[in-house]
């Protein structure tokens, strides 16, 4: 799916195990395909279009890859569901969160927006915000059975 929004940085998606409760058929040409159970078939359940670079403020080289990895390549939506599971993402939350801890993040200002004060420009510490939306989707998504992730 193309990218609509040029500001937007990463899109995260939760997806679910669709299992229809009867029988489809696709049709794309003469010869329709079947869809049943076992077809594989994933409902997207929730989209978040982060804005914001998640890695800014990072200054080791090492810790932003390793960041990286765990995130945006690890969940890759190329890679299977089975790749893509709720665990692969708490695993990134749990790194991410010894960096906050570590003081290996600094805060950023936050790109087209300022106090009332012009000359002071609001800042966040951009790991720690994705962080906390991060544990606030594991605890909604967690406990449920065929959930997957990707980013793209």
């Amino acid at each position: 799916m193309p990218n609509d929004e040029p500001s937007v940085s990463l899109t995260l998606s939760i997806w679910r195990d669709f299992v229809p409760s009867r029988t489809l058929a696709l049709r794309l040409d003469e010869h329709p395909q079947l869809l049943d159970a076992e077809s594989g078939l994933l409902e997207e359940v929730y989209t978040w279009r982060l804005r914001e670079d998640a890695f800014a403020g990072i200054a080791d080289d090492q810790t932003r890859l390793d960041l990286h990895d765990r995130l945006v390549r690890a969940l890759d939506v190329a890679k299977p569901p089975d790749e893509r599971r709720l665990g692969v993402l708490a695993d990134f939350v749990s790194a991410a969160e010894a960096a906050v801890t570590a003081q290996s993040v600094s805060w950023t200002p936050i790109h087209g927006l300022s106090s009332d004060d012009q000359s002071t420009p609001i800042e966040f510490n951009a790991l720690l915000a994705l962080t906390v939306h991060l544990k606030w989707l594991l605890a909604c998504f967690g406990n449920r059975p065929g959930m997957s992730v990707s980013i793209r």
